[in-house]
Parts: structure tokens; C-alpha cells; sequence
């Protein structure tokens, strides 16, 4: 089995595309990280609680565990670099 490909090397292979293939890639990397940047506070809309989550942390991106009220999931971690092979052996 071929190891996964670093960023790096994902990033360095890019080049070869064409412009348009290029802003497709940067469009779904980009979604991806703003969904796990968002992630955690999936849901929370109650304005009470997300103003008592602010006083814990000033910025809510990438948020340190779950605060979902309809679910939960693992964040980080060694339980994401499953998905982080999944992803770069797409490549």
C-alpha cells in the first residue's frame, strides 16, 4: 500500500492543472476547512449560549470540542488521520 501524499506534495502537484481545475480544487479545500472551522458549533443558535461560549473564547473557528446539541462527533486528534488518508490517497 502506497503511503498517503503529505501536503506538500498535493499542493506541489497543482501546477500540472489547468487554471479552472486548479480553482475547483481551491474551492473544495476551502469548503472543507470552513466546514471544520465551523463545525463544532454546528446548530448552536440559541444567542444566550453562544454569547457565554464567546466569554470561554474570543473566536469561534475550530472550536476544541463538540458543543452540538443534536449530536456529537470526535474532533482532532489521532481519530482524524483516517480521514486525512482518505483524502490526500484521492490524489
Amino acid at each position: 500500500m502506497t503511503p498517503p501524499a503529505s501536503l506538500t506534495d498535493i499542493f506541489s502537484s497543482l501546477s500540472s492543472l489547468s487554471t479552472l481545475q486548479q480553482k475547483a480544487v481551491a474551492s473544495i479545500l476551502g469548503a472543507t476547512v470552513a466546514d471544520a472551522a465551523a463545525r463544532p458549533l454546528h446548530w448552536v443558535y440559541d444567542m444566550e449560549e453562544m454569547a457565554d461560549l464567546m466569554k470561554e473564547k474570543r473566536f469561534p473557528e475550530f472550536w476544541p470540542e463538540s458543543r452540538s446539541p443534536f449530536y456529537t462527533i470526535p474532533l482532532g486528534g489521532k481519530r482524524s488521520l483516517p480521514c486525512k488518508a482518505n483524502v490526500t490517497q484521492a490524489w
